[in-house]
């Protein structure tokens, strides 16, 4: 389950949309994460019919080039060579 949110009231949330809006599970989870727990905000991106409400997506930080700063800029040793 989602760790940043209250577990008991989270789960009150996510029975109550599916019981408004006929919706499984899996939809009103994503909905309500999407909308921070607002449960009036979830109702409104289901009846939009929001396409994103159907499948997680894993975000993942952006790995840097091994050898480089973050600036660009590569660094020389004393004898002029790259590091």
């Amino acid at each position: 389950m989602i760790s940043d949110h209250n577990d008991a009231d989270f789960e009150e949330k996510v029975k109550r949309l599916m019981d408004i809006m006929g919706k499984n599970k899996n939809e009103c989870v994503i909905a309500l994460h999407d909308c921070n727990g607002d449960v009036n905000r979830a109702i409104n991106v289901l009846l939009e019919g929001n396409p994103d409400t159907n499948s997680w997506e894993m975000v993942r930080k952006k790995k840097g080039v091994s050898g480089q700063k973050d600036s660009g800029q590569m660094e020389y040793n004393k004898e002029g060579k790259e590091n």
